[in-house]
């Protein structure tokens, strides 16, 4: 199984990165650690700094449902878009099986 193709970091009016609620995945491109399962998203906040980059602050304290709310969908859209691309690959495999069998 090939690894998740995760978007860019988004960025804030004044130029800080946008780390969302339970990331652990380092995004910046070419880090030797993009593959790294950070322990929590607050290591993988400190990593950041690594890339002398400013990581927006986040309200500290327990997460509000809307920040969850709005978090769920985020994360779902990686595999809604990988979903249907394996769909399209059994269907792609399936057509081959077809042609081969036909052949016969």
């Amino acid at each position: 199984m090939e690894p998740l193709s995760l978007p860019p970091y988004k960025r804030t009016c004044a130029g800080e990165m946008v780390v969302h609620y339970g990331e652990v995945f380092c995004r910046v491109p070419d880090c030797d650690q993009r593959r790294t399962t950070f322990a929590n998203t607050r290591n993988m906040r400190m990593h950041l700094h690594t890339h002398g980059v400013i990581v927006a602050p986040t309200r500290s304290g327990q997460v509000s449902q809307g920040t969850m709310g709005a978090t769920i969908p985020w994360y779902q859209s990686f595999f809604v878009d990988r979903e249907e691309g394996d769909r399209d690959q059994d269907d792609e495999d399936h057509q081959d099986i077809s042609k081969e069998d036909n052949t016969h």
